[in-house]
């Protein structure tokens, strides 16, 4: 994550996303460092889109990524898993896409790995 993006430095559009993400996380049942870490998932991928907006991320885009990160060899399971959940509260609260209700690996309750 870039050092313009550290809570100090966001704008107060991007301050009031993140806190209304850290609401959507509760509203999941994460909470305390749980939701510390989702939130630093879902701002390193939204923080990587280079020059992509949130909204304009689709399912090709999101498999893509999970698999690069899924491939890292210091990249454990559950963390994977972690990054998936963050991710799907990401896209199915945040965002107005109908895709991520529809057969891609945000759809469901598990991760399969």
């Amino acid at each position: 994550m870039d050092k313009e993006h550290v809570q100090g430095k966001m704008s107060e559009k991007e301050k009031a996303f993140w806190c209304k993400y850290a609401e959507r996380l509760n509203k999941y049942g994460v909470a305390g460092k749980n939701a510390e870490w989702h939130i630093r998932r879902a701002r390193q991928f939204v923080y990587g889109l280079e020059g992509l907006k949130l909204n304009d991320v689709d399912s090709a885009y999101l498999d893509s990524y999970l698999d690069v990160i899924g491939r890292k060899p210091d990249f454990e399971v559950w963390q994977l898993r972690q990054v998936v959940y963050a991710l799907r509260i990401l896209f199915l609260e945040m965002t107005k896409l109908d895709w991520p209700t529809k057969g891609s690996v945000l759809n469901g309750n598990k991760l399969s790995l």
